[in-house]
């Protein structure tokens, strides 16, 4: 299954590289990520008086937004220094990533 991922990639199959992306950005660590952030968002609300009840929502939730998705590519740039750096490791332990396994060169990760 790796092998026939390297030669979609490599022919240039668009649905090939946006699989290699996909799993380069590790979604399954995606899940404490937003799960920090809404225990951390709560734990705030919850111990300022009155927050819950004076929030302008129509702000705060952009901002919110905006911060989840700053979050989330802060997560993805984690995981990918890991892959780029940890190739060899990852060779042996975990050869199904794709810089490990070719799918994605270091150079483009």
């Amino acid at each position: 299954a790796i092998k026939n991922s390297v030669s979609a990639v490599q022919s240039g199959s668009l649905k090939a590289r946006l699989r290699a992306l996909y799993k380069f950005t590790r979604p399954h660590t995606i899940r404490g990520t937003i799960l920090a952030s809404f225990a951390g968002t709560t734990r705030a609300l919850i111990d300022t008086p009155g927050a819950i009840a004076s929030a302008n929502w129509g702000a705060l939730l952009p901002r919110a937004v905006i911060g989840m998705i700053a979050l989330l590519l802060g997560n993805a740039f984690i995981v990918g220094i890991n892959q780029i750096f940890d190739k060899e490791i990852d060779v042996l332990n975990k050869p199904f990533l794709p810089v490990a396994s070719g799918e994605m060169s270091g150079r483009v990760a």
